[in-house]
């Protein structure tokens, strides 16, 4: 599952499964299942939260980062100056 920031409102959150069976129509159930299982069984949790927070201020000077999350510095980055334009 993939969680983006939209706006400081509304994040869109997207989860793709993918199975390469030789019958599409069994592909797509597979898949549907998969995200099923995964929304319903493995990350119940993670997911009602997800739709339940508020939102809350983000950003460069609130955040503390770490090397992996050197692409979301990036996006932020790119988006004050969006702003500042």
């Amino acid at each position: 599952m993939n969680a983006t920031l939209i706006d400081t409102n509304n994040t869109w959150a997207y989860a793709r499964y993918y199975s390469s069976f030789a019958s599409p129509w069994i592909s797509r159930l597979i898949s549907k299942l998969a995200v099923w299982f995964e929304f319903n069984l493995v990350q119940p949790d993670d997911y009602k939260i997800l739709i339940s927070s508020q939102p809350h201020s983000s950003g460069l000077k609130v955040n503390n980062y770490v090397r992996a999350d050197k692409a979301i510095v990036i996006w932020h980055k790119m988006y004050e100056r969006q702003i500042n334009c």
